[in-house]
């Protein structure tokens, strides 16, 4: 493990290369976005955003993951998230869908417990699974308030 971001972050340092690189993992990262995209229920999540810059971006943070440098300059996903209220079901069709397209990419079921087994650790780490995206945002929202609370005499309206 290794702290990366303001998170430990587990990478498997050799997967980047079995997959056959940076072009691969773009190519299953614009696959998965495409899905994702076009999801009745998860798709609502992505209106107004645009697919290719998303896809890029995930790209460069799982470079990162994958313990390679990129070009990554954005949050980690729980700060990125947080206001997405996303449920435990809604992580796990996301799940299958990435698995989807690591395997349409033509890559094996070993690559793809290992792909996940990464992405899995930074969702526990950013708490996608433990407690819940939900709680992440509730916590955030009484830190603000409790300031707000704190500051409120200092406030001239």
């Amino acid at each position: 493990q290794e702290r990366r971001q303001g998170a430990l972050v587990r990478h498997d340092s050799g997967l980047l290369e079995e997959i056959g690189g940076v072009q691969v993992e773009q190519a299953v990262h614009d696959r998965f976005y495409r899905a994702l995209f076009k999801d009745e229920w998860l798709g609502k999540f992505f209106l107004g955003k645009h697919e290719d810059i998303l896809s890029e971006k995930q790209t460069a943070f799982m470079i990162n993951a994958f313990g390679h440098e990129s070009e990554y300059k954005g949050d980690m996903p729980a700060f990125v998230h947080m206001h997405m209220f996303i449920t435990a079901e809604q992580a796990d069709i996301r799940e299958q869908y990435l698995r989807k397209a690591i395997l349409l990419q033509g890559l094996t079921e070993e690559i793809a417990d290992r792909w996940q087994s990464v992405q899995t650790i930074l969702d526990i780490l950013n708490n996608r699974r433990t407690g819940g995206i939900e709680d992440t945002c509730c916590r955030a929202i009484k830190r603000q308030l409790e300031c707000i609370d704190r500051d409120a005499d200092k406030l001239s309206f």
